[in-house]
């Protein structure tokens, strides 16, 4: 006799979004208004200490995801980081409640401008 103990999933998600640089103002991301890289972006729990965020950063084309997200209410922001300057944070409230993929709705931010860092040499 063979058994086997299957454990129940946990109940997690991933959270994926999109942050784009919102020219025209009209909150939907068009052709010529590319993603912003280099934003921060974290999930924090609304009943939960702020320990528990999952943070992460905007790739090139303003793509983010976040994995294992435990189910429950979070407090989503972008804030600028990276040398990139954003007008304002972007802050909504997201529930999570299913497994798989969570698709966040597009982020429009104004970027009001960016640092280039360049590195330094002494001789």
């Amino acid at each position: 006799t063979v058994t086997i103990n299957v454990g129940a999933a946990p109940d997690e998600a991933s959270v994926a979004g999109l942050v784009f640089d919102d020219r025209n103002g009209n909150g939907q991301p068009d052709d010529e208004e590319g993603g912003v890289a280099g934003l921060l972006v974290t999930l924090t729990p609304v009943n939960g200490r702020a320990a528990n965020a999952f943070s992460t950063t905007t790739e090139a084309g303003g793509g983010w995801r976040s994995d294992n997200v435990p189910f429950g209410q979070y407090c989503v922001q972008v804030v600028g980081g990276n040398g990139v300057q954003i007008e304002k944070p972007v802050v909504a409230n997201l529930t999570i409640g299913q497994r798989g993929l969570q698709q966040v709705q597009p982020a429009a931010v104004n970027v009001t401008g960016r640092a280039v860092f360049l590195p330094m040499v002494l001789r």
